[in-house]
């Protein structure tokens, strides 16, 4: 893999699932890629923290970032210097590592970044599109992140299309903190939910876990926004 390799996808707006790179590769979807992502935030006392990512990819979505025709659609890094050029715009950024490998049809990206405040992260987080959004209350800590803005119509059975395009990939969110946390599920018009009907969750003291089958999310009806506060 060449350093600074992009994929491009088509400019079409997404619902809104994932976090940073997931918001532009479900737009890919009609080309039928396969993605999924394993994602680990750790939150220090002093807002500052580590970001570990890995990400899986089908070979050929990458091959189409290189076909001619696509020099009008956005990219979205997958290289090491692509990565470093993202994380040096944002300020309290760090690329602490990266690596790649292939494994049968796909290729594996592990990244980890430091951040030296919430601000960075979320500013990161929200790169292309906006999931992570991080306000302070009289000295309470509260972030919001959307991982679902529910199901939009599209022209095609996404009931049969995401599961068989993404049978072999998973979604897996993992969340750590300086102390005991409080974790809240909302609906589309911000109402306190028990629960998301898909997905298994994992709620500690101080750290939340979410996953889900890529399919699940894509094909979710209902909107789902996570907020935890500290």
């Amino acid at each position: 893999m060449k350093k600074g390799h992009k994929i491009q996808v088509p400019n079409r707006r997404t619902s809104g699932v994932l976090p940073y790179i997931v918001l532009l590769i479900v737009t890919s979807l009609l080309f039928c890629a396969c993605f999924g992502i394993k994602s680990d935030v750790l939150i220090r006392g002093n807002g500052s923290g580590t970001l570990s990512m890995e990400y899986r990819i089908a070979e050929k979505l990458l091959k189409l970032g290189t076909q001619d025709g696509n020099e009008n659609f956005p990219v979205i890094p997958v290289g090491q210097e692509d990565f470093k050029r993202t994380v040096d715009r944002i300020e309290g950024l760090e690329l602490k590592a990266f690596s790649s490998k292939k494994e049968n049809e796909d290729i594996i990206y592990q990244v980890k970044i430091e951040y030296s405040t919430l601000s960075a992260l979320a500013q990161f987080m929200n790169t292309h599109g906006g999931v992570f959004e991080f306000r302070e209350n009289n000295g309470l800590h509260i972030l919001n992140i959307i991982f679902s803005s529910g199901r939009k119509s599209y022209q095609f059975d996404t009931n049969e299309f995401f599961p068989a395009v993404f049978k072999d990939y998973a979604f897996d969110f993992k969340i750590s903190f300086p102390k005991k946390c409080d974790v809240i599920f909302l609906n589309a018009g911000a109402q306190r939910i028990e629960k998301p009907s898909y997905g298994a969750i994992k709620i500690g003291s101080k750290s939340f876990e979410f996953a889900a089958a890529m399919s699940e999310i894509l094909t979710a009806e209902e909107a789902l926004t996570l907020e935890i506060s500290w």
